[in-house]
């Protein structure tokens, strides 16, 4: 196991690190569309995406389940590292991926 960023305590196999930082058109690697890549790819290690419905970053949020803090932050820290990509950015992107897993799921269940 290999920790995701040096002090955080989150660690992962490294064949999972090596999957997120596969790209096909090695010119892509460093963009910032790559970090934004590299985070929700991690996303899908550490979470279940059957939780992302109900989940935001911010612990100020009402009414939802908080993402655990210490994995969000080192996500956010490798992916920046990795990138060009802001971390502003990247959590941003990371709350995209949750609001879009929001509005599937009320989709699902106003089809049902």
């Amino acid at each position: 196991m290999v920790e995701l960023t040096p002090g955080s305590g989150v660690y992962l196999y490294q064949h999972d690190i090596d999957y997120v930082q596969r790209v096909r058109d090695p010119s892509a690697q460093g963009t910032a569309a790559y970090g934004k890549r590299i985070a929700k790819l991690l996303m899908n290690i550490f979470f279940t995406k059957k939780d992302f419905p109900d989940c935001k970053l911010s612990p100020n949020a009402k009414g939802h389940l908080v993402l655990d803090e210490t994995v969000t932050s080192a996500i956010i820290n490798f992916s920046a590292q990795k990138s060009c990509a802001t971390k502003g950015a990247i959590r941003q992107a990371m709350a995209s991926k949750l609001s879009s897993a929001r509005t599937k799921s009320k989709k699902i269940v106003q089809h049902s």
